[in-house]
């Protein structure tokens, strides 16, 4: 059967899920690096990951972390069991919040000091997050956000035969509000905390209620076991938390990985079943030759 290698960058990208789109939770084994999920205010520093080098604390330079409901129900990200949903796809995720929570890639900082160019090396450019359990799949859901601006990031799919996929993706600023943010976003409205003393104040104190968290998919190969995932910050003056990973049983337009490419398009229906000639702008649902039916989105 014919294959074709889809690689895109899909951070943004309108994505929507058939109605028989399932998603399955993937229990990271290993690779996260960073506790940056706070679950006591008042023992922060007990809670969260603590660092004496510059900049290597919490999300960003600032050491700012996320925190749950056992802090405050405003701006949290979760409860104290890790549990948060998508409000893009519904696919539920969980997070560990009294544990290494986060896969933390901090991206090289340049600087001048006394007229002088100056690069100091990041935390962690590079990291793979590690299956506790392999599994088949026809697409990859990742949650994470990016601070001090929108980042690139490499994401190589590894199987268990030993081949990969690689691709590149975009992900936004946590405080950005441009459309294509506002559109990959899948939890909005988060307070941010810091873990240290900082310009905000003390550690504990709470800034802003504007932060969000944002859902990529990717593609992969259904035929083949997905062991891992590799992530790679690319971008200077960056900084990257991922925080979970879900399968899903379905495609999506523009991911990346090698896919059984699809019959021919039979037709094209807009929600309330008229036939079109084109891809509608909004959502347009395709009908293959094979039968397939899926839910694209063109902005």
């Amino acid at each position: 059967m014919r294959k074709s290698l889809l690689i895109a960058a899909m951070f943004g990208m309108s994505v929507a899920a058939s109605a028989q789109q399932t998603f399955t939770h993937i229990t990271i084994k290993s690779g996260f690096n960073q506790d940056v999920i706070c679950e006591d205010k008042d023992r922060i520093t007990e809670t969260t990951t603590q660092s004496d080098a510059p900049d290597l604390q919490g999300i960003d330079g600032s050491g700012f972390a996320f925190f749950t409901t056992g802090v405050q129900t405003n701006g949290a990200m979760c409860g104290d069991d890790g549990m948060f949903k998508s409000s893009r796809t519904g696919a539920t995720f969980k997070v560990m919040p009294t544990q290494l929570n986060a896969l933390v890639l901090k991206g090289t900082k340049k600087t001048t000091v006394a007229g002088n160019s100056v690069i100091i090396p990041g935390s962690a450019v590079r990291g793979e997050l590690v299956f506790e359990t392999p599994i088949k799949a026809k697409s990859i859901y990742v949650v994470g956000t990016s601070a001090d601006g929108d980042s690139q990031i490499k994401v190589t799919i590894n199987y268990t035969d030993n081949t990969t996929a690689d691709g590149s993706i975009t992900m936004y600023d946590w405080g950005s509000s441009s459309s294509d943010a506002n559109q990959a976003a899948v939890v909005t409205n988060l307070g941010r905390i810091a873990t240290k003393k900082n310009w905000a104040g003390a550690a504990g104190n709470i800034d802003a209620y504007s932060f969000k968290l944002y859902e990529s998919a990717v593609n992969t190969d259904n035929t083949k076991t997905i062991k891992s995932v590799t992530v790679e910050q690319t971008s200077d003056d960056r900084s990257v938390a991922i925080f979970a990973v879900s399968t899903s049983n379905d495609v999506v337009a523009n991911g990346i990985g090698e896919v059984e490419a699809p019959s021919a398009v039979a037709a094209y229906y807009t929600l309330d079943g008229v036939r079109v000639a084109e891809p509608v702008r909004g959502v347009t649902i395709v009908k293959y030759t094979n039968g397939l039916t899926r839910k694209i989105v063109k902005k």
